[in-house]
Order: structure tokens, then sequence, then C-alpha cells
């Protein structure tokens, strides 16, 4: 197994390929940084390339949590333990929206009419609300014992659980430093103190509950941030110019380039205090479909784990896959498809569809 790992020296030094008639510009003034490849000192421009496969979007759809899985399909959530036999539990979900583990069990939502909040543990229990939620798939929220926190479409969301047979409301928002929509479900993760941080390119601002904020600049040596997961004071950031990096905060201070090859680019990708995962695309030609590869990689950047997907996705289908990584198990989902590893073996656990 060969490691495609450079350590505080090079993450992804390679520009991404368009198509199409090139356009003469004038000189711009570059600046090369060991983490993430040259990135212009004069311009900052943190969208997307058109053409290739993009970064994932919508919030996970799978969640591995005290030994179990859970998934969200496109009409219900499963769960189960994947060491044992038997069926897994059925929850029915219209228009599911969003998943995260729970102090105990999980919470769902979705919209059969209202937005619909279920809590799933030794019961299933059913409140309805109206949340400011963004239009665009399933929606990334975080759950407390009192209560979830959502990404809706302008500000990260507060909603106290109600009592019994009473409508939930949003309790507080605080506000995202642009507007939300579909980028938002990327470039926001939390951390192990409860602070959101919102990732922007050259920034990442840490929220705190309190909506007291500070803004942590992203040294040139990073590059700029596309994507971001916190893991306890630290997080890992998927890079505008290919690879990932794994930062400290505060300041942000590099510790770990992860590269993803030439032709590599970032689909989705998730981490735990131990490791990194991440679903990569390998695309050499923009508009071909890629080769679809799970990478792990530990905190020092590396290879723990480099396997084809057992099926590769048609990038044109908008794959969408979520990627989840805990308790020594990594997982990747669709709303069609589950397939669940073990880490330490690299044997295949589940293969659901």
């Amino acid at each position: 197994m060969l490691a495609s790992v450079l350590v505080l020296g090079g993450c992804g030094g390679k520009r991404r390929q368009t198509e199409g008639p090139v356009k003469t510009e004038a000189p711009v003034k570059t600046q090369q940084t060991p983490c993430g490849g040259s990135t212009r000192a004069t311009q900052g421009n943190t969208g997307d390339v058109a053409n290739f496969v993009e970064h994932h979007r919508e919030g996970p759809r799978v969640v591995l949590a005290k030994g179990q899985v859970a998934w969200l399909t496109k009409d219900a959530l499963l769960r189960f333990d994947p060491s044992q036999l038997g069926e897994p539990q059925r929850v029915d979900l219209a228009s599911p929206r969003g998943l995260a583990p729970a102090p105990v069990g999980v919470v769902a939502l979705a919209r059969p009419s209202l937005d619909e909040l279920v809590r799933i543990g030794d019961t299933v229990e059913r409140q309805q609300g109206l949340l400011g939620l963004t239009s665009q798939g399933v929606v990334r929220i975080w759950a407390e014992a009192d209560g979830i926190w959502s990404v809706g479409a302008t500000d990260i969301e507060w909603v106290p659980l109600p009592a019994p047979g009473k409508l939930f409301e949003i309790g507080r928002k605080l506000r995202l430093e642009v507007h939300g929509g579909p980028r938002a479900q990327v470039e926001v993760s939390r951390l192990a103190d409860g602070a959101f941080v919102h990732a922007r390119g050259s920034a990442i601002t840490r929220i705190n509950t309190d909506d007291t904020r500070q803004e942590l600049p992203v040294p040139a040596d990073v590059g700029l941030a596309v994507a971001i997961a916190g893991v306890g004071p630290r997080a890992w950031l998927s890079l505008r110019d290919g690879g990932l990096a794994l930062v400290d905060l505060a300041p942000v201070r590099l510790v770990t380039c992860v590269e993803l090859g030439e032709h590599g680019h970032v689909h989705n990708f998730a981490a735990d205090t131990s490791a990194v995962a991440v679903v990569v695309a390998d695309q050499v030609t923009a508009g071909a479909n890629p080769v679809w590869t799970l990478r792990v990689h530990d905190n020092a950047g590396k290879q723990l784990m480099s396997v084809p997907l057992p099926w590769q996705p048609i990038a044109a289908d908008d794959p969408e896959l979520s990627v989840a990584i805990a308790d020594g198990r990594v997982a990747i989902a669709n709303a069609e498809r589950l397939v669940v590893w073990d880490l330490a073996t690299q044997k295949l656990l589940v293969d659901r569809h």
C-alpha cells in the first residue's frame, strides 16, 4: 500500500483542470504554499471549479455511534449493529431532512407537512414545528439532550425540545457570516467544546453558542478552505486547490497535509479524533466519470486504508455520498446504498441496497 502523503510539506500541489477555450489573462502574482498548491495573492476565489466532481453539499446520511449504524434512506431510517444478524430497526420518514447521533439513540428530521423531529432510542417520539431550513437536500444537525442545532438558510438554529404534544419552535439563531444555502452544509462544523466553526476560504469564524465570535485567519501555508470537519480542538479542512489539512485552533496552525494524487478531488470527508476518512473522485478529465475510492489517514498523514467503492457511481447522477468514521468503522452511504468496513481488518461488514 502506497501512501500519498506529505506531512507539513505538500498537500495537493496542483491546479484543477478545466475544459473550454483558454482565456488570456494578465500575469497574476502567485504564492506557492506547502499545503494546497499555489494561491493567488491578489485574488481569492473559493467557488467550485466547473465540470469537476463537486464537494458533497448535503448533511450526513449515515452516522456511527455506540456500535450502531444509522442510515437515512429516501423514505426511512434504518438502525442496527453491523456485528449482529437480523433485520434493522426501521422508522418510516416522509422526506428525510437530517440525521445526527444523540445522547440516547439518534435524532432525525423529516417533512411530512411541517418539519418533523424524530427521536429514536428505546422508543420513537415524533414532534412537529417549523424550521428555517435550506431547500437543498439533507441538512446538517447536532443533537443535545435538550434540543438540536441545525444549519438553516441563513443561520444556525437552536430548537429546544418542547413538552410532549407541543409544537417545537426555534429558540435562538446564530447568524452565518454569509447566507447559508447548499454551501453552508460543508462550511459549518462543530468543535468538542460546543462552538461552531464556519470556514470561508482564507478565514474560519469560531461562533460560540452565545453568538460571540472570533475570526481565525487561515495562514498561507494551509491554502483556501472549502469545507471543514471539527474534531476536538482541531479541524480537518478540504482545500480549494486539492488535498486535506489538519489544523490546530486557535490560532490556525498547520499540523498535517494529505495529498490525494494529481487528479484526486474530495467528494466528502469525515473525521474522528484519530483519523480522517475521505471519498476521493479520481477524475483525470473534467466531465469524465471518476474512479471512486475510500481513503483513511491518521493524524500524522499516514494512510491506513485505501479501497475502491464496491460500486462506481456515475458522477452525472449526483451520487451525494456521505461518509462517517467512528468506533473503528468507516461507512459510506447515499439514499440507495450503504457500505461499512472494519478499519483494522479492512473487511467489508455491510453492503445494503
